[in-house]
Formats: C-alpha cells, sequence, structure tokens
C-alpha cells in the first residue's frame, strides 16, 4: 500500500512537468516583437533596377532650381544676347568719333572742305582693356549725308576698312559733293511741296463757303465771289460780264468781281451765257493762286534768313524744311491759268484773322501778261 502510495506520488509529479513543459505561458527561447505583425516592410536603402526609370525626373527638377541662381543677362549696353548688334553699333560710333577727334574732321562744315582734306593722320585705336594697345590705323576725313538728310557733317574713317554694310552715305571726293547737293535739293524740294500743298488744302477747307457763298453769313455782301450765289443774295443787282475771259464784275457799287458759274434761273442764263465755272474749277484756281503766295513767302523768308555764301549748299548747313509760314495780311494777286478760257488772269488771296475768314476772288476781268504763278503787280478788286 505504501509503494503504491508512492509509485502514484512520481507519477503526480511527472505528470505535473510534463504539463508545466507543454504550457503557452512559457516565454519562448527568442520571443517575437508584438508589434512585428503590423510593422510595414522597411523600404529598401537603394531602389533596385526596376526603379531606374523614376531617375531621371530628378535631373530636371535639380536644373528648375539652377535660374533663380544664375548671373541675370547683361544690359544691352554690354553686348550679351540679343543686343550685340546694338553693341556693335555703338562700338562703331565710339570708333567713328574717335577718329573724327583725332583726324580733326569736326573743324570741317562744309562738304568741299571736308572731302577736299585729303591729308591722312596714323591714329593708334585703344584696345579692349584700359591697359592694351590697340592697332594703328590710317584715318582721314570724310563727308556723311544721306540724301534724305538737308545736312551732313565731317567725320573719321578708317582709309582701308571695307565698305561699312549699311552704307553710311560717305563722300571722300569733293567732285561728288555738287552732285549730292543736287540730289538733296531735288528731296528737300519735293517733301517742301507736299508740306506746302497740305496747307494749301487746309487753307482752301477753311475758306471754300466763303468764296463759293455757301456759308450763312449774316452780310450779303460778305464772300460769294461767284455770280450764281450772289445773284441770289442780290437779286436786284446785274453784271458785266468780260466774255474773253468769262469773269464777271457787279454793278452796283462798290463792284465787286466774280467767277461767272451757272446763274441758276433762265433770265440769267439768257442774260450771261457760258462756257461758265465750275465750283473745281474756282478751287483749282483758288489753290493755285494759294499755292504761289506760300511759295513766295517761303523764298522771302529764306533770303532774309540766310546770306549768299557761294559755294556753301544745303550740305553745308542751309536746310529747305518747310518752315511754318505766316501769312501777313496783305492783299497779294497771282497769274493763274483759266481752265475754261486757257488764258492767265490775276487771282488775288485776302488773308484775315483767322483762316476762314480768307478770301480768294478775280482780281479783275482782264487777261495778263504775268507768266503763271508769278504776282501780278497791278491788280484791283473786292
Amino acid at each position: 500500500m505504501r509503494q503504491n502510495s508512492l509509485l502514484l506520488a512520481v507519477l503526480a509529479a511527472l505528470f505535473v512537468a510534463l504539463l508545466v513543459q507543454a504550457s503557452p505561458t512559457r516565454p519562448p527561447s527568442r520571443p517575437p516583437s508584438p508589434a512585428s505583425p503590423i510593422r510595414p516592410p522597411r523600404p529598401p536603402s537603394r531602389p533596385p533596377s526596376p526603379a531606374s526609370p523614376i531617375k531621371p525626373p530628378s535631373k530636371p527638377v535639380r536644373k528648375a532650381t539652377k535660374p533663380p541662381k544664375t548671373k541675370p543677362a547683361a544690359p544691352p549696353a554690354r553686348g550679351s544676347g540679343p543686343s550685340t548688334s546694338s553693341s556693335n553699333q555703338e562700338t562703331a560710333t565710339s570708333r567713328t568719333e574717335f577718329l573724327t577727334t583725332k583726324a580733326k574732321c569736326n573743324t570741317h562744315t562744309t562738304c568741299e572742305t571736308c572731302a577736299g582734306a585729303l591729308k591722312e593722320v596714323k591714329v593708334r585705336l585703344p584696345g579692349e582693356g584700359s591697359s592694351r594697345k590697340g592697332p594703328t590705323v590710317n584715318a582721314r576725313c570724310a563727308w556723311q549725308q544721306a540724301t534724305s538728310d538737308p545736312q551732313g557733317k565731317c567725320i573719321g574713317i578708317e582709309v582701308d576698312a571695307r565698305p561699312p554694310s549699311p552704307p553710311l552715305h560717305l563722300i571722300t571726293d569733293k567732285k561728288q559733293c555738287d552732285a549730292l547737293e543736287q540730289v538733296v535739293r531735288a528731296h528737300q524740294k519735293q517733301i517742301l511741296k507736299e508740306k506746302q500743298e497740305a496747307y494749301v488744302i487746309q487753307l482752301w477747307n477753311a475758306m471754300e463757303s466763303h468764296v463759293l457763298g455757301t456759308e450763312d453769313s449774316r452780310n450779303a455782301k460778305s464772300g460769294t465771289h461767284v455770280a450764281g450765289a450772289w445773284l441770289d443774295k442780290n437779286k436786284q443787282d446785274a453784271l458785266t460780264v468780260e466774255r474773253v475771259t468769262q469773269l464777271a464784275i457787279s454793278v452796283q457799287n462798290p463792284a465787286k468781281t466774280l467767277w461767272l458759274d451757272d446763274p441758276r434761273t433762265v433770265d440769267n442764263r439768257k442774260k450771261y451765257p457760258g462756257p461758265y465755272f465750275t465750283a473745281m474749277d474756282v478751287e483749282n484756281m483758288c489753290k493755285a493762286a494759294l499755292i504761289a503766295l506760300v511759295e513766295l513767302l517761303h523764298d522771302e523768308g529764306r533770303d532774309g534768313r540766310q546770306s549768299p555764301t557761294g559755294s556753301e549748299h544745303s550740305s553745308s548747313g542751309s536746310t529747305h524744311n518747310a518752315d511754318t509760314i505766316t501769312i501777313p495780311p496783305q492783299n497779294r494777286a497771282f497769274s493763274v491759268e483759266s481752265p475754261v478760257t486757257h488764258h492767265n488772269v490775276c487771282i488775288t488771296i485776302a488773308p484775315q484773322k483767322t483762316e476762314a475768314d480768307y478770301s480768294c476772288y478775280p482780281s479783275n476781268t482782264k487777261v495778263t501778261t504775268t507768266p503763271v504763278g508769278k504776282e501780278c503787280t497791278n491788280f484791283r478788286g473786292k
């Protein structure tokens, strides 16, 4: 019995030992981390080869950050980028000014004296740096003037240099000065003519209604230098017509000189037969007289400003620009060819304080021997 009890105790002890051995609460030899089941996989320190296509985009990103760090483009005066042409031009201008000073070309004021200065001067050009010296060149004077410019200047040039592009319109032979003068004068004369014609159109537009009698004037005797409008305003008046010129003069006192246009009534057409002037004929004759007046005033003003100097031309300082002309309040008449009878007649221009009050009318009804465009000395009219 005692032996059985001892055996049971041994068995019980063995059972307990085995039970403890198999218990889940027993810590393992290397316990795993409790968070290991949910921790994300750690990315590799270097991406594998399949990730290499992503690498190139990283380079443009780095380049995009560089422009703010780069040095800004130099201004045009420094000759970088698109301003190279401007810089080259400034360099050429500086060289020209340098040569002009060294060769003393700025002492010549006419084409003849400048192009006639044949002496060559050795000039050392400045180098690129302050301590460097440039090459030595032969320099001389040349007259520079484009045909469209009213005035030129004397500049220094390199004798052996190739012709500049574009050309600077240089003259190095004084025999060419006369030819240049003629071309410049012709060009400036054309410019002057265009300006004068524009001014004449302005004057005519201002006085047209006054001359043709189409304005609502409080004075029936004001303006109205065509027969039809005059007889409408002055029905009791009569006309004396010069058949050779088809110009008329009113009977009433003071007499008024008129272009014989369409009298507008049957009775007046019987009294004063045509041919008749049209409104366009009157306009053209007044414009011709205005052109002659403007040209004469320009010449008189130019003669007062410029004393004769013999060989000095427009290339030597005198200009032919159309200066602003002030027309004095003085009646002047000029010879104009009639488009109706083709005789020369005198047309008076009567300036007033305002252009709208200017007037234009036949000086008289007679034929004149004064050449077209010249001033009539003996005239009358109102």
